[in-house]
């Protein structure tokens, strides 16, 4: 008799223990279970699992998807493993990708919670500090199933490109959908911080091109402040066609009390935040467009308000 499959458990207990993420137009979903890593498809189908025997057996604490690119982040720990998705040559596959280990991240500390910026350029990892790392290297990588494919050309490095200790351990990190902010709160916290980058002026987003050793990144932070413990959060979600700094960015935050509050942000004119010329090609398309039944076509609000 022989393996036929192994049927996993349940998901880890926590709510950092699934994720959805795109690669090419197919979604896909990842949960933890235990040590081991399962991806299904969209129609909840299995496709891999990712086994943890070969990261010490460690308990998933926290993974993350990017919407952009499908890469999938996992920490063990301090330790953070990168997968990326690499395209299956038979045409019988009925999910075009299998996902491959693509790089590896150690961190000061043990990982709370991790999130992609929106275009998978760049990791945020969070627990007793909050990290940004930038992948230093391109590099090509295999399926152990095909060995017909090129040798990977060099290892995967990631670096720090910015870090700070906190006073409280972080529970929740997540990027805005513009990537000009992100949000963080700490258990039993009822301040949420609102992170933005303060070098150069103004909000300028991080990407990979533009950071180098000798111009490292600086990150300054606002207070929202709640009545009681922050218990969650979530930015709205806004489309990648809408020129940056047209829409503003809001999020909705819960704590104990049982209250929901909606948070605007305010852009000022003199903050540099908004491109003149974008703004007003929007508006000019949106002039032309369709309007509602009164004639609105909304105004956006760099501060948070509740």
């Amino acid at each position: 008799m022989r393996l036929h499959q192994i049927l996993t458990g349940s998901c880890n207990a926590t709510a950092r223990a699934f994720s959805r993420g795109v690669v090419e137009g197919a979604t896909f979903i990842a949960y933890a279970s235990g040590c081991d890593l399962v991806i299904l498809d969209g129609g909840f189908k299995r496709v891999q699992i990712l086994p943890g025997v070969t990261h010490g057996q460690v308990q998933i604490s926290g993974l993350d998807c990017s919407q952009e690119t499908g890469k999938i982040a996992a920490s063990y720990g301090d330790h953070i493993v990168i997968f990326e998705p690499v395209p299956v040559a038979h045409e019988d596959a009925y999910f075009p990708f299998k996902w491959k280990r693509f790089g590896e991240i150690c961190a000061d500390s043990p990982v709370t919670d991790l999130a992609w910026s929106p275009n998978g350029d760049y990791l945020i990892t969070a627990g007793e500090s909050i990290q940004i790392w930038v992948s230093a290297a391109a590099f090509t990588i295999i399926v152990d199933d095909y060995p017909d494919e090129p040798e990977p050309t060099g290892p995967v490095k990631w670096r720090c490109a910015w870090g700070q200790k906190l006073s409280k351990p972080v529970d929740h990190v997540r990027f805005s959908p513009d990537g000009l902010f992100f949000a963080s709160y700490g258990r039993n916290d009822p301040f949420l911080k609102i992170w933005y980058r303060d070098n150069p002026p103004g909000f300028a987003e991080l990407d990979s091109a533009a950071v180098g050793e000798d111009r490292p990144p600086s990150f300054n932070f606002a207070y929202l402040s709640h009545p009681a413990p922050v218990t969650g959060f979530s930015w709205r979600q806004t489309s990648q066609q809408i020129p940056r700094g047209c829409v503003a960015n809001l999020l909705i935050t819960s704590c104990e009390d049982n209250v929901c509050r909606i948070w605007s942000e305010t852009v000022l004119p003199d903050d540099g935040l908004i491109d003149a010329s974008a703004s007003a090609t929007a508006a000019a398309a949106a002039t032309s467009g369709t309007v509602g039944e009164d004639g609105d076509l909304g105004t956006a609000g760099s501060s948070f308000g509740e």
